[in-house]
């Protein structure tokens, strides 16, 4: 019988992972991008699709989890009396984390020993590295690694490959930061024995920081590199994202929340590379409804589209493709994505 256990933890990381969906170093070489590498022409075609995108990710979907009306019981099943996503999160790994621990200690098992997943073929492990039993402390780690470990589900499968990985880089009364790393994380799509073709692939990583200085709590996600592949029907898509740095925090004492998103972003989809600037934060009183804040979305030939939150609330979007500085010049007027 397949654990329950071990292959809650991998789908745990794998959530977390796909969840904020952003890169940091990721162990071994992995695969490379292998699609257009220079900048994505801008023109009035596409810049509103490119701004819409940049929207959506400045207000969520990691930042969507700010929401005092999200509950982190959608994310983990007990109720820790918290509605921000930080905290969410953070206990959400924590008690994942000390659960694991735990139960292989009343197994006997100690300190960075480990335990084979139940795989219906293959082989799979999961590994646990912790310096006390008492608690959590810097530099405990969780791996969950594959080889080939085939789970049924009924004429279908999936076939893993690669490892995941957290580990608690620093543990203060206050902040809390953690490393993700996704090393060759591979899904495979079996039909009635016989590999489909489709598939999904992470390879890079993120460290994640959550802190609590009560009114304010805050979340940073720094990357340096994450590529997510993905092949259906025989298309092979592939997103590289590097210098990713995303900011979200939110002061409960006014209510105000601030997001903060910068990356570089390569895709087959976009068909070349665009980079994302914030300039001034996004501020908002209510949530994702900004009333000031501007970000910069550049092409190639210096061609830029431009993002301005204002009050009502609503989001500008202006484009200067000429690459020239001046929005508005030849192009088309300022438009509001929001209505």
């Amino acid at each position: 019988m397949r654990s329950k256990h071990t292959l809650r933890v991998a789908a745990s990381l794998g959530a977390t992972l796909l969840l904020t969906a952003c890169g940091g170093g990721g162990g071994s070489a992995g695969p490379a991008y292998e699609g257009p590498t220079s900048g994505v022409v801008i023109t009035t075609d596409n810049a509103q699709a490119l701004a819409s995108d940049a929207a959506m990710l400045a207000l969520g979907p990691v930042g969507s989890l700010f929401d005092p009306g999200y509950s982190p019981d959608d994310f983990y099943a007990r109720d820790h009396g918290s509605r921000t996503f930080p905290k969410g999160i953070e206990t959400f790994l924590k008690d994942t984390f000390e659960a694991e621990r735990n139960r292989l200690a009343s197994m006997g098992l100690r300190a960075s020993e480990s335990e084979p997943i139940e795989c219906d073929a293959g082989t799979g492990r999961v590994t646990l590295n912790y310096s006390s039993s008492a608690g959590l402390t810097a530099g405990d780690s969780l791996v969950v690694s594959f080889n080939n470990c085939e789970f049924m589900y009924g004429s279908d499968s999936e076939v893993l490959n690669g490892s995941l990985s957290m580990t608690f880089a620093e543990l203060t009364s206050t902040s809390t930061s953690i490393a993700f790393a996704a090393n060759n994380f591979r899904i495979d799509e079996k039909y009635l024995g016989a590999l489909t073709g489709d598939y999904d692939l992470m390879h890079g990583g993120y460290t994640l920081t959550t802190t609590n200085n009560a009114p304010v709590t805050s979340l940073r996600l720094v990357s340096t590199s994450m590529l997510i592949e993905q092949k259906y029907n025989g298309k092979k898509h592939q997103t590289l994202l590097t210098g990713v740095d995303h900011y979200y925090s939110y002061d409960a004492s006014a209510p105000t929340y601030t997001y903060r998103v910068n990356y570089t972003v390569a895709s087959t989809s976009y068909g070349g590379v665009v980079s994302l600037k914030t300039t001034a934060d996004f501020v908002a009183t209510t949530f994702g409804q900004p009333t000031q804040g501007r970000m910069i979305i550049t092409g190639a030939n210096g061609a830029t589209v431009q993002l301005t939150a204002e009050p009502g609330p609503q989001l500008l979007i202006e484009y200067d493709l000429d690459g020239n500085g001046i929005y508005g010049d030849n192009d088309d007027p300022p438009q509001d994505i929001l209505s």
